[in-house]
C-alpha cells in the first residue's frame, strides 16, 4: 500500500494516491487500515492496483474524496470505513502529472472546514476558484480565451465565428463544448467593434 496505517489514528489531507501496486491480494495499492481510525479528507485515491483501501481493523472515516471501488455516494462500501460525507468514486479527469483539468469532479469538490495547507503540491495558492479542490494539487487552468474583432457597418456586414454571426458591437461568450483539453468545455469571449 502507499500508506499502512498500523495502529495509529492519523489525519490525512489533500492526498494524491494513485498508480500503486500490492502485491498480495490481502493488501490494497492504495491505503491500508490495521487497529487505525484515520480521517482522510479531500483526497483522491485511484487506480491503483489491488485497489484503493483495505480495512484489517480499526473504522477510518473517509469526507470529501473521491475514492475509487468505494461506491459513493449513493453505494458507499463499508468494508472502506465511514463515509462521512461529500464523497465521489469517480474518474478524477487528470493528467499524467495528477493534476486535475478544469472540467474535474474533484475540483471545487474539498472543504476547508477540515483545515489546509496554504500551497497545493505545486506551490499554487491552495484555493483556486470557489473552494479547495479534491487531492495534491488545485486546478489553476483556465479554458477561457479572449478574442477581438472589428467588422464595417452596413445592412449585412457580421462577423462569422464558430459558426454564429454577428452584427452588433459588444460582448460575446461563446461556448466551445469539449473543446479544452481533458475534454472539458471551452469558451471564448468575443469583443465585437462595428466601425462607422
Amino acid at each position: 500500500a502507499a500508506i499502512c496505517a498500523d495502529g495509529n489514528n492519523m489525519e490525512l489531507n489533500n492526498l494524491s494516491i494513485t498508480l500503486n501496486t500490492s502485491t498480495t491480494t490481502s493488501v490494497a495499492g492504495g491505503l491500508c487500515f490495521i487497529n487505525s481510525n484515520a480521517n482522510i479528507y479531500n483526497s483522491i485515491i485511484h487506480d491503483n492496483t489491488g485497489g484503493s483501501v483495505h480495512v484489517y481493523s480499526g473504522i477510518p472515516t473517509f469526507a470529501y474524496s473521491d475514492i475509487g471501488g468505494s461506491g459513493a455516494p449513493a453505494n458507499w462500501n463499508t468494508a472502506f470505513g465511514i463515509n462521512y460525507g461529500a464523497n465521489i468514486d469517480i474518474n478524477p479527469n487528470w493528467d499524467a502529472n495528477q493534476k486535475p483539468y478544469l472540467c474535474s469532479p474533484t475540483v471545487n469538490g474539498g472543504t476547508a472546514a477540515f483545515g489546509l495547507e496554504p500551497l497545493d503540491l505545486a506551490g499554487n495558492t491552495r484555493i483556486y476558484g470557489t473552494v479547495v479542490d479534491m487531492g495534491a494539487y488545485e486546478s489553476v487552468a483556465s479554458t477561457q480565451s479572449t478574442a477581438s474583432a472589428s467588422i464595417c457597418a452596413g445592412i449585412g456586414n457580421f462577423y462569422l465565428f464558430h459558426n454564429q454571426q454577428f452584427s452588433t458591437a459588444g460582448q460575446y461568450t461563446i461556448l466551445l463544448p469539449g473543446a479544452a483539453v481533458g475534454g472539458c468545455d471551452s469558451s471564448v469571449v468575443l469583443t465585437l467593434t462595428v466601425n462607422t
